[in-house]
Parts: structure tokens; C-alpha cells; sequence
């Protein structure tokens, strides 16, 4: 999943996108950048790509000589394969290239006109960039627990008009607050393998558990959290307590003691719910958009901090 898309030369920032939270301090990834930018100059790593982990992270950058000095990096998530990603990122700086040779960048401080036009320029690249490893986030739970419907909201906002059983894997590609992702709709873990339904949540960068906030589910899916924290481990985890508002249902206080993990209490049966699973999804995978505000308190269940 990409993350963030800078360009730079020493002090002057030409583009900062953030896709989606790199570090907790916001102001870290960019200093780090700078950083990095002035130990290559320094060392003359001219057009030569550098991979660096950082943390959880994948920076991949590039220091250009001409037809003018500039650095570009590109960070991703740590599982994210610099193969792929590489030649990509040659097609952005040729076309980089190209734009500084007829626009040449202007004495003095970087006029936000400027920084447009560079933006505009990334714009169809960055979008290719997106697309190249979308975030996965896998729907699991029980059968009969509303995960069809839970997809059908991130996807279009609204909820299926008959109910379908999730019988087979399904998969599809949607967009979160303009990010591109792709959604696993899994079968009941019963209904398959151990082995397949593992291969299946295998790759997750987020996991959204279902169940309808029965005592017996609540029991039973207690075991796909311990299962999901040993096979995935750094996936971020949502457990969504759907159909709080029938008579089984327990209250989130007593679902939070069996499951020893915190819950969202939902009701996916009414299309105008859709916002807000939406933005607890898009939380799960740290994306940064208007409509977001992480200073709020959310129900996400933090595993790779």
C-alpha cells in the first residue's frame, strides 16, 4: 500500500502526499526524507534506487542529477515488493524529467502554482502507483452474521436487497475515501479447511470480524481472533458486534469480556450506517482524507504497533 509520495531538494519540498499515516509523529517522515536526501548527495548515490526499511515501512528513493537535483521516494508497507514497484517509479521520473526540462524550477521559494503543476504531472503515475498493491482487508465470521452486507457497504454504501450466503470466496475492488483497496468476503471458517481458510486471510493488512453479538458467536469467534493473531499478526483487527439491536444480542460491555478485545457496535441493515463502517475501515488501514479525524475515538484494535 502506498503511503506517501515526496519529492525534494535539500529544504525545498516540490510534492508531499500522504496516502495514509507512515509514523504516529506526522512531521517524522518528512524530516527523515531530508535526511536520507542529504546523506546520498553527500555520498554521490546519483541514479542508483536505494530500498531502506524503516520499521514497518519500505522507502523506496532516487536521487537525480539532471536536468536538475532532486530526490524522489516512494513509502510503502514493509510487505510491499520493490520489484513491482521499481519501474513504475522509472516511468514517474522520466516524466518528471520531462517536465523540469520545459518548466524550469523558479528562483526563490516554490509558488503553490508550481507545486500544482508537479502534482498535476504525477497525477495519471501516482494513480498507477495506488493500484499496483492495493490494501487487502478480509471480511470474516460465522455464516448468517451480516459479512455480505458489511461488503456491500464499503463498496457501494448500500446493503444487498436479498441475503446472499458467503459459500464460496468472493473478492472485490473498491475504493475507501478515494484510496483503492480490495475487499475478501471469506467463508465460515466451518465451511472450509483449516489450511485453505488460512490461506485465504494470509496477506491481510486489516481484518473486519462480524459476528451478531450472540453469546454463542461472541464464544465461537473468540477463536478466530486468537487464530487471526497468530496468522497475521501485524493485520490491524475491527471487531464489528452487528445486530446489537436484537433481543440475543449481548451488550458491548459483555461481548468485550468474552472477546477481551474492544468492539463496534453496528446495525447492517440500514443503508445510511454505511458512513461510518466506511470510516472505520479507512481507519484500519490509516488512510489520511477530509472526512477523517483520528483524534476521535475509533474501535480499531492496533496489533503491529
Amino acid at each position: 500500500m502506498l503511503k506517501n509520495l515526496t519529492i525534494l531538494n535539500g529544504q525545498e519540498v516540490y510534492l508531499n502526499r500522504d496516502f495514509a499515516i507512515s509514523f504516529k509523529n506526522p512531521e517524522a517522515l518528512l524530516q527523515t526524507l531530508k535526511n536520507i536526501d542529504e546523506e546520498v548527495t553527500a555520498r554521490g548515490f546519483y541514479n542508483d534506487e536505494l530500498v531502506i526499511d524503516i520499521i514497518t515501512l519500505k522507502i523506496i528513493c532516487y536521487k537525480i542529477k539532471e536536468p536538475i537535483p532532486y530526490f524522489i521516494s516512494l513509502t510503502y508497507d514493509d510487505s510491499s515488493l520493490p520489484d513491482q514497484i521499481i519501474p513504475k517509479m522509472h516511468k514517474l521520473i522520466k516524466n518528471l524529467n520531462k517536465f523540469f526540462e520545459k518548466n524550469p524550477v523558479p528562483v526563490g521559494p516554490i509558488s503553490d502554482e508550481y507545486k500544482g503543476l508537479i502534482e498535476s504531472e504525477c497525477s495519471s503515475n501516482i494513480d498507477d502507483l495506488l493500484m499496483l498493491r492495493p490494501a487487502k482487508i478480509s471480511i470474516i465470521g460465522n455464516d448468517f452474521v451480516g459479512k455480505s452486507s458489511i461488503c456491500e457497504m464499503l463498496q457501494s454504501g448500500k446493503i444487498p436487497k436479498k441475503y446472499k450466503e458467503t459459500t464460496n470466496l468472493k473478492n472485490y475492488k473498491a475504493k475507501l475515501f478515494g484510496m483503492p483497496v480490495l475487499i475478501w468476503d471469506i467463508p465460515d471458517p466451518g465451511d472450509l479447511s483449516e489450511r485453505v481458510w488460512e490461506s485465504f486471510i494470509l496477506g491481510s493488512d486489516a481484518v473486519i470480524l462480524v459476528l451478531d453479538s450472540s453469546r454463542e458467536n461472541a464464544e465461537e469467534s473468540k477463536l478466530m481472533v486468537d487464530l487471526t493473531d497468530k496468522i497475521i499478526p501485524n493485520a490491524e483487527l475491527l471487531i464489528v458486534a452487528n445486530k446489537h439491536d436484537t433481543e440475543e444480542a449481548l451488550s458491548p460491555e459483555e461481548l468485550e469480556s468474552i472477546l477481551q478485545n474492544k468492539v463496534f457496535p453496528f446495525i447492517a441493515n440500514k443503508p445510511e450506517n454505511s458512513i461510518f463502517i466506511q470510516k472505520q475501515a479507512a481507519k484500519l488501514l490509516e488512510i489520511k482524507a477530509d472526512g477523517l479525524d483520528y483524534s476521535k475515538e475509533d474501535f480499531i484494535i492496533q496489533r503491529n504497533d
